[in-house]
């Protein structure tokens, strides 16, 4: 596999990441593959600054890092009671 390293300065905090992705791989991405799929090997902060240009940690600093609840978010959850339809 030809491997290229990608050069993208964070558009926050403008520093410069490097990563190591294959050549073929970043072209399959340019022509539509979802990067997750494409660069599977990438973390989801590494293909996020190639994504959007911001890094891992302005990204969290931005959005609070927090992780998703696996149960539901309680905000989200109704009680809704349903009454049924007499003819």
């Amino acid at each position: 596999m030809t491997k290229t390293i990608v050069a993208v300065d964070c558009v926050q905090c403008k520093e410069t990441h490097h990563l190591t992705v294959g050549a073929a791989d970043l072209a399959n991405w340019d022509n539509g593959e979802l990067i997750q799929n494409a660069m599977p090997y990438l973390t989801a902060g590494e293909r996020e600054i190639l994504i959007s240009g911001v890094c891992e940690t302005c990204f969290d600093n931005m959005f609070g890092g927090e992780e998703e609840d696996p149960i539901g978010d309680a905000d989200t959850e109704y009680d809704i009671d349903f009454e049924e339809k007499k003819e």
